[in-house]
C-alpha cells in the first residue's frame, strides 16, 4: 500500500501546482502577447505620426504666407523665438486673418513644432536601443 500511498501523495502534492500554474498562465502570457505585435504597432503609430507632421509641415508655412514674407517664413517655422513672432505688423496681420484667435494660432503653432521635435528625439533614442525600426526614428 505504501507504493500506492506514495502515488497518492504525488499526485495530491503536483495537483495543487498544476491548477495554479493553468489558474497563472494568463497573466504569464499577456505580456509576451501584448509585446508580440511592438513593432508593427510602433510602424502604424510613426506612419500616423508622420502623417499629421506632414500636414502640419504643409498647412503652417501657407498659413504664414498670409501674415509674413516668404524668406521669413522657414526661420519663423523653425524657431519659435524668432523675432517675427513678436513682430507689430505680424501679429497685427494674424489677427486680421483669425481675429481674436491669432495670437494663440501663433502660440499654437510653435507649441506643436516644438512637441514634434521632442517626439522626433524620443523616436530616435527608441531606435538607437533598437525597440523600434530605424526609419521610425526619422520624424
Amino acid at each position: 500500500m505504501s507504493g500506492v500511498e506514495a502515488a497518492a501523495g504525488l499526485v495530491l502534492g503536483v495537483l495543487p501546482l498544476v491548477i495554479s500554474a493553468i489558474e497563472r498562465y494568463d497573466d504569464m502570457l499577456r505580456p509576451f502577447l501584448s509585446y508580440r505585435n511592438f513593432t508593427s504597432r510602433a510602424q502604424k503609430i510613426y506612419d500616423e505620426l508622420e502623417t499629421e507632421r506632414a500636414i502640419f509641415c504643409t498647412e503652417c508655412p501657407l498659413l504664414l504666407s498670409t501674415v509674413a514674407r516668404r524668406d521669413v517664413i522657414s526661420r519663423m517655422f523653425d524657431n519659435p523665438d524668432h523675432p517675427s513672432w513678436n513682430d507689430r505688423v505680424v501679429c497685427q496681420r494674424f489677427g486680421d486673418q483669425l481675429g481674436a484667435s491669432g495670437a494663440a494660432c501663433a502660440s499654437v503653432i510653435c507649441k506643436i513644432k516644438g512637441n514634434l521635435d521632442e517626439i522626433g528625439k524620443k523616436c530616435e533614442k527608441y531606435s538607437a536601443a533598437n525597440l523600434i525600426p530605424a526609419e521610425v526614428s526619422h520624424t
